[in-house]
C-alpha cells in the first residue's frame, strides 16, 4: 500500500474545497459543471457484459 501526501499538512483537498466554496463565482461554476457532467448520475452500459 502506498501513501501519497496531499500537501505539507495533508489537508490540500479540504483547503481547495474551502477556497472554491468561499468564491461565489467559482462555486457556481463548479455546481454547473457537476450538474452538466453528472446530472443524471452514472449510466452503465451492460450490453457487452457477460455473466
Amino acid at each position: 500500500m502506498r501513501y501519497i501526501p496531499w500537501g505539507g499538512n495533508n489537508q490540500m483537498p479540504y483547503n481547495i474545497i474551502d477556497l472554491i466554496e468561499s468564491d461565489e463565482t467559482m462555486s457556481t461554476c463548479q455546481m454547473f459543471n457537476a450538474e452538466v457532467c453528472y446530472g443524471s448520475g452514472l449510466v452503465y452500459d451492460t450490453e457487452l457484459a457477460t455473466a
